[in-house]
């Protein structure tokens, strides 16, 4: 789902809730104009243990909001980012 003008998290979370045993997913490239909710991606894709978020402009904490909701994340990639420090 890399580089598909994504804007809403809502609509990830969408998608997540038609693919539930779903392992690994790449969002990179996408411009969202809104904040996660780690609880909604915890129950939508419970099952996923690789991330990939390059290049969607986010800080540190706010990659970590994407993570925390991921019970069973073991790989997150978020190069391109705007990561000045890590909290």
């Amino acid at each position: 789902m890399s580089e598909n003008l994504l804007w809403r998290w809502r609509d990830v979370a969408d998608v997540g809730a038609e693919l539930a045993a779903l392992v690994a997913l790449n969002l990179s490239r996408n411009r969202f104009s809104d904040d996660p909710d780690p609880g909604l991606l915890g129950l939508r894709f419970a099952n996923l243990r690789s991330l990939v978020l390059n290049d969607l402009g986010y800080d540190w904490a706010r990659l970590m909001a994407v993570a925390r909701g991921l019970p069973r994340l073991e790989c997150m990639h978020v190069a391109d980012n705007k990561i000045t420090q890590v909290i």
